[in-house]
């Protein structure tokens, strides 16, 4: 915790609007064009390299000294190029000699390995991909364009920041990590693992972004200004598939139904009603044999649509408009956690809230026309969860990069 709260004071002087190169320079902060790393750079790279435990006060240590990094990386950086002389030339060599930048992609590196370790762990290799799952869900929000398009993105700067870090919890030690076990190092390697992979973007993007306008701009006062630290990590394409981040359509969407695998059933509640209908008619006209069939036929029905990465329930339209739908809910096939078949009826147990009738404390009950029909449905949404699942365990290695595999770190430009 004194590394964490030690880290929020450093970065409370590098943002001092009072505080320059000179100023940063002289107190041994950041080192001078050319010289050898400060003490400080050095400390800093310690650090984050040395090996550290799964708990609440190693992801706050981390995430400050990270952060703590970044902003020193970038006064080195825009000290170096401030006459925009040779902008290619110094930027390679500021970055192949800051012990920051090398500390930052083995932090990364290492959590990455060790989190890919775990895949085939007794215990986690079962969860794994959950962990991940719920780790990028976690870690990204969406945020809603006028036009409703949803963009998903973090805040670096309220991850390790001393305006969000430096709290009264954090101050007072009130911060306790759980037992170490499989399941929660696994967990800690890939949250550190996302978040330094986050922190190498930000330099990647600042280097590109010098080198970008030292093309345009003639004035370093321009150029200085234009270049700050992007805080704002936005999730890539592998990172929206496998946490299921894209956009679905939601309660109240209306979805065409063509070239969709659907079937029709009936909730265990809306049966529940059909039967006291159906038993008040009966009684009326006389004994009429109740097979069930006949109720499901003769009362409203919803659909059951198949997609290869959801399951949705659709309230059909008019008949006259049979391949369209209103959605009333979907779930991820991530969040099915089995299904099970009895006769007619399919019970799904799933991660989900309470959906009106349809949902209730995690359990669907579909009721289908026939037991071969219901069975056809399990099979398939068996099938489709272990067809997701590999498909997505594939992707983690790309998301996880190994030394072998990282190609994003900045390459000057031709």
């Amino acid at each position: 915790w004194r590394t964490a709260v030690s880290a929020c004071l450093l970065q409370s002087v590098l943002s001092a609007e009072a505080m320059d190169a000179e100023a940063l320079t002289m107190l041994g902060i950041i080192s001078d064009v050319g010289e050898d790393p400060t003490a400080m750079e050095e400390a800093v790279a310690t650090f984050l390299t040395r090996p550290h435990s799964p708990s609440a006060t190693s992801v706050k240590a981390l995430e400050c000294v990270g952060h703590l990094g970044l902003m020193i990386l970038h006064q080195d950086l825009m000290a170096a190029v401030k006459d925009e002389e040779e902008t290619k030339n110094r930027i390679e060599k500021v970055l192949s000699k800051s012990p920051i930048w090398k500390a930052l992609k083995s932090a990364r590196d290492s959590f990455c390995e060790q989190a890919l370790q775990y895949r085939e762990a007794t215990g986690v290799s079962d969860l794994f991909l959950d962990l991940i799952e719920a780790a990028i869900r976690n870690r990204y929000t969406a945020r809603y364009s006028e036009s409703g398009s949803a963009s998903f993105t973090c805040l670096l700067n309220r991850q390790g920041h001393v305006d969000s870090a430096l709290d009264a919890e954090l101050l007072v030690r009130q911060i306790r990590g759980v037992s170490p076990n499989d399941v929660e190092t696994a967990r800690f390697c890939i949250n550190m693992g996302l978040h330094f992979r986050a922190l190498c973007k930000v330099i990647d993007r600042l280097c590109y972004s010098i080198e970008r306008d030292a093309k345009i701009h003639s004035s370093s006062k321009t150029q200085k200004e234009g270049n700050k630290l992007d805080l704002v990590d936005k999730a890539d394409e592998l990172s929206k598939t496998i946490g299921g981040l894209f956009d679905k359509p939601e309660a109240g969407a209306d979805l065409d139904l063509s070239g969709r695998m659907f079937f029709r059933f009936q909730s265990s509640m809306k049966r529940a009603e059909a039967r006291i209908i159906s038993g008040a008619t009966s009684s009326s006209a006389g004994n009429v044999r109740d097979d069930g069939m006949g109720v499901f036929r003769s009362t409203p029905h919803l659909v059951l649509v198949l997609d290869p990465t959801d399951v949705f329930v659709v309230k059909p339209m008019a008949k006259m408009e049979e391949n369209r739908g209103t959605v009333l809910c979907g779930i991820s096939l991530r969040s099915i956690i089995a299904a099970a078949a009895d006769g007619e009826w399919l019970h799904v147990a799933v991660r989900c809230p309470d959906v009106g009738s349809l949902i209730k404390n995690g359990n669907m009950a579909l009721k289908f026309e026939a037991p071969g029909t219901c069975l056809i449905v399990k099979q398939y949404l068996d099938r489709s969860r272990e067809v997701l699942r590999q498909e997505l365990m594939t992707k983690v290695p790309d998301l996880l990069h190994s030394r072998k595999t990282m190609s994003s770190d900045y390459k000057p430009k031709e």
